[in-house]
């Protein structure tokens, strides 16, 4: 350590990505939320693991992972038919 020279290492350093999440802390429309869930299940239903439809639903949207994960979390629960929440108490 002694033999570094300060700052010499500073041109090595990596430059930072630009951010792709672009619509990072804007607020979802219903329209929006909607789109995403439907996007979410054609996914599925073509053989998409959770996870990598979610990482392709991000990129799309330019959400985080969160978002997206809780927008599908949000409409599977509102969509469960009625006799699912039945003896839950």
């Amino acid at each position: 350590m002694e033999k570094i020279k300060f700052g010499s290492l500073l041109p090595s350093l990596r430059a930072v990505p630009k951010n792709k999440l672009t619509n990072k802390g804007k607020s979802l429309t219903e329209a929006e939320s909607k789109d995403i869930f439907d996007n979410y299940n054609v996914l599925i239903s073509k053989g998409a693991a959770k996870k990598d439809a979610i990482a392709v639903l991000s990129s799309k949207y330019a959400r985080g992972y969160w978002s997206i994960l809780n927008i599908v979390d949000k409409n599977k629960i509102s969509d469960a038919p009625p006799y699912f929440f039945e003896g839950l108490n």
